[in-house]
């Protein structure tokens, strides 16, 4: 901590859920009462910008990561739903050189095309019309077989609806006269099977409970919750991946579908089932976090040139990202692109909310403190989603034990600042926790969505008198913005590390 510090150092500190509210009724930021904030707030230049989320999120649940796709790009970006509605209604699918020569390899081979996605309650999470565009496509381009592997989310309330659903989907390939639904899973049960053997057994050695009919496997499991059921074949004929077979993974919302990539991706040698498929062809209709892009082709692929990360290393500066567990594939993929350091924090569940906390926050400092004694980041980001997470759940004494959290941290980062060349930037995304509702009984989707409030930005120099020129610049331009939040991000985007 004594050393010396030369680099200039900015830390971007975002929180999300974070909005300004003069109303007291479920405002968990003014009944915290943020001593740091609030004397930040006086005492350093700052701004109250405008979200344009309210609508954004009130009409796709589905895009949750869209605040943090507009900090790589510095615009809204259109959502994975509006790129194959568009994509579909203008025939661009048919035009897909990528999607025409995986067809072409599966007819050569005489192999199964297998549609594995997750299908959901809320059409803007999965929309079985790109699994219809998709199968259709199938047999125009001469496809024989065609299985669908269908995993569950978390938006079906019962069983009922979800069986609902499935009938609809088998009518609809009736009509075509092309594919069957091969398997039904729980996301939940499938994908975080904590011995890794469930993916195993459905997709590769057909181990899994097998039914004659949608009823009667969904009968079995009558009492599970849709994203919990244990995964069932329905084929009675060959359901597993093998050689020349070609998988195309649909309909899945950011990283939900992650945990099964390094089976596909590694030809299976981490497997330890005796006759293994080497030879299996493999794309994506959307793109998957910047960790596997270099081995996944994808139909629509997001450019994260335009990333801070990547800006900044053509620059040839550098980016750390900290955050938690839960944001590791969403924040790795819009946010920092190819080019950042990322650090995962360890998620500590079972000591109690406020234990836990303590240890977050802990866990956050010690990262920073090494991150800016390295002196090899020009940015480093700490992302802490807690509090949109607590305020979303209409948790309102967590989400003002979490204000208090946030306020400590930044006392914390204070004092780094003061013993290092540093400047700070608060800003949160959306908000949420200024205006939390409860319920006592809730089903399938988020209590709260991000709303319109306004939303804080200071910009914390430990000097602000004598600031560098680039400094004044970010200022400046922020200032004339007009408080949108859109070009403020971009701002950020062009300029931090500067």
């Amino acid at each position: 901590m004594n050393e010396k510090i030369t680099k200039k150092t900015t830390i971007l500190f975002s929180v999300p859920g974070f909005g300004l509210s003069t109303a007291w009724q479920g405002n968990a930021i003014a009944a915290a009462k943020p001593a740091n904030f609030n004397q930040l707030w006086e005492n350093y230049q700052h701004f109250t910008l405008s979200s344009p989320y309210e609508s954004a999120y009130a009409n796709s649940s589905a895009e949750r990561a869209l605040p943090y796709a507009m900090i790589s790009s510095g615009k809204i970006p259109v959502s994975n739903k509006t790129l194959v509605d568009k994509a579909i209604s203008h025939h661009l699918l048919d035009r897909s050189e990528l999607l025409k020569s995986f067809f072409v390899n599966i007819v050569k081979h005489n192999g199964v095309l297998h549609l594995i996605g997750n299908i959901s309650d809320k059409s803007e999470n999965g929309d079985l019309a790109h699994l219809i565009r998709l199968i259709k496509l199938a047999k125009k381009n001469f496809i024989a077989h065609v299985l669908v592997h269908i995993i569950v989310d978390e938006t079906y309330a019962s069983i009922g609806m979800l069986k609902n659903k499935l009938l609809e989907l088998e009518d609809q390939l009736k009509m075509i006269g092309l594919g069957e639904i091969a398997s039904i899973s729980g996301q939940d049960k499938l994908l975080n099977d904590k011995k890794n053997q469930l993916p195993i057994d459905l997709f590769f050695e057909n181990k899994c409970k097998r039914f004659l009919s949608i009823e009667q496997g969904l009968a079995k499991q009558k009492n599970v919750k849709p994203a919990e059921l244990s995964p069932f074949i329905l084929s009675e004929n060959r359901v597993a991946i093998t050689d020349f077979d070609g998988i195309l993974l649909f309909n899945h919302t950011f990283d939900q579908l992650s945990p099964l990539l390094p089976f596909f991706l590694t030809e299976m040698r981490v497997i330890s089932f005796k006759k293994k498929p080497r030879f299996v062809s493999l794309i994506s209709l959307f793109d998957f976090p910047t960790v596997y892009q270099e081995n996944l082709q994808a139909i629509f692929r997001r450019n994260n040139e335009q990333s801070i990360s990547a800006k900044l290393k053509k620059l040839g500066k550098n980016h750390l990202l900290i955050c938690d567990q839960k944001m590791k594939v969403l924040l790795s993929h819009y946010f920092c692109g190819n080019d950042s350091s990322l650090i995962i924090l360890p998620v500590n569940s079972k000591k109690g909310f406020q234990r836990n906390l303590d240890l977050v926050a802990e866990d956050y400092m010690k990262e920073l403190d090494k991150a800016v004694a390295s002196d090899k980041f020009d940015l480093i980001t700490l992302e802490f989603p807690l509090l949109a997470e607590v305020s979303a759940e209409g948790l309102f004494d967590q989400a003002t034990q979490t204000v208090t959290i946030v306020d400590n941290l930044l006392a914390a980062m204070l004092k780094l600042q003061f013993e290092h060349n540093l400047d700070i930037i608060f800003i949160s995304p959306f908000g949420l926790a200024e205006k939390i509702k409860t319920f006592s009984t809730y089903e399938g989707e988020q209590l709260l969505q991000p709303n319109g409030d306004p939303l804080p930005l200071i910009y914390i120099s430990k000097d602000s008198k004598q600031r560098s020129k680039s400094i004044n610049l970010i200022v400046d331009e922020i200032a004339s913005a007009k408080q949108d939040l859109t070009k403020v991000y971009q701002i950020l985007s062009n300029s931090l590390g500067l």
